[in-house]
């Protein structure tokens, strides 16, 4: 009976080191399989980020051939500081050919959605022409000038020489975009109404970087109608 014990004695060493090293496969295996999941979960979703990536590419380029004449005048349509300057250029060369002569320049300023959002600016002046035609093309010519101005208000009367028109334009500015979209996001290509937009931009008449910046203006800030004076 002693001699059987013994043996067993002996035996239960190498199972207990069997039974260790089974646990340790156990857990290797475990961990390598966790391992392994996660490697191919980290390919998976970079395969679908560079999938993404292929299509934002292709949509690039693709629409790269289309909006590369836009450009300019999409940055220029709104810019994203005063466009005084750029206006006023504009103004005078048209009026220039035209035979009209611009005085009386004044810029007023407003924000109009709060901060860091868009601003519009009444650009007030007189045009002088020798006759009505010659006003008269200088105003419509105003239709296809960037940046973008609407005509705010207009009084067209006779003056000894000539006609003369007092006109007040609205021009505007706004921040671009400070962010980007995500590489992770796909984006699609232009919408029809968004082609539309760039095609007539397209046809504005943009300022030309090399004729000489207009005269300074006096910059005239609006009153706040909501603040009462005590």
């Amino acid at each position: 009976m002693e001699r059987l014990t013994n043996k067993f004695k002996n035996l239960l060493i190498p199972i207990a080191v069997v039974a260790i090293f089974l646990v340790l496969i156990v857990v290797a295996a475990n961990f390598l399989i966790g391992q392994i999941n996660s490697v191919r979960s980290q390919a998976a979703a970079l395969n679908s980020k560079i999938a993404t990536l292929e299509a934002r590419v292709a949509t690039l380029q693709e629409s790269s051939a289309t909006v590369r004449d836009s450009v300019n005048a999409t940055a220029i349509a709104i810019p994203e500081k005063n466009p005084a300057v750029l206006v006023t250029r504009q103004l005078r060369k048209l009026a220039n050919d035209n035979g009209v002569v611009l005085s009386e320049f004044s810029i007023v300023s407003t924000n109009i959605q709060g901060e860091n959002s868009m601003y519009t600016y009444e650009v007030n002046f007189q045009a002088l022409g020798t006759d009505y035609a010659s006003v008269s093309v200088f105003l419509d010519g105003l239709d296809n000038l960037l940046p973008l101005i609407n005509l705010g208000s207009l009084a067209m009367n006779s003056k000894l020489g000539g006609v003369e028109a007092t006109v007040r334009l609205i021009a505007y500015s706004a921040p671009f975009p400070e962010t980007l979209p995500s590489l992770d996001d796909p984006i699609s290509g232009l919408s029809d109404g968004e082609q539309e937009s760039l095609n007539v931009l397209s046809g504005f008449v943009s300022p030309s970087g090399g004729e000489a910046l207009p005269e300074p203006i006096e910059i005239i800030p609006r009153p706040n109608p909501f603040l009462l004076e005590i």
